[in-house]
């Protein structure tokens, strides 16, 4: 991106993967989406689970992951046990399992897929008509703050 001032349809605050499916999913409905955000760290430990639907939700933004599944689930606290069985709710599997770091992979690689222009840093600044990067000044009518509880651009829209 060169230092002029660029436009987008709507900039996207933070690239985990809630901003990152925020951007493929709007994407998908052609609208002009800039990411702004480091890539989110690895975190090899980390799995998900998810219902069947979110994989299909998934499935429709063109992301395809290798899952596991869980059929049955026990609970235990101090002095209770709860188990959870797929077959006593009518279904075949509880939920299904994802790698939180094939998650990322699988959405980098769309984003790319895509051509969703992304600044891999934060921003510098916000003055309510732009962000500015050290890429340059970035503009559009609509910010989402995708970048979790101590939001950059939440705290800089107040």
């Amino acid at each position: 991106m060169s230092s002029d001032r660029q436009h987008t349809g709507i900039i996207i605050n933070g690239a985990g993967p809630i901003g990152m499916l925020m951007a493929i999913s709007l994407r998908q409905y052609q609208q002009s989406v800039t990411l702004i955000g480091p890539e989110a760290n690895k975190n090899p430990a980390m799995t998900f689970a998810i219902k069947e639907i979110n994989l299909k939700f998934l499935q429709e933004l063109g992301i395809n992951l290798e899952h596991g599944t869980a059929k049955s689930m026990h609970l235990t606290s101090n002095d209770q046990t709860i188990r959870l069985h797929a077959k006593t709710s009518g279904k075949n599997i509880l939920f299904a399992t994802i790698s939180y770091n094939q998650l990322l992979y699988h959405c980098q690689k769309r984003i790319d897929e895509l051509n969703i222009p992304w600044i891999k840093e934060k921003p510098l600044q916000f003055d309510h008509q732009k962000i500015i990067t050290s890429q340059g000044d970035i503009q559009a009518p609509l910010y989402i703050a995708a970048d979790g509880a101590k939001s950059w651009l939440r705290s800089h829209t107040n």
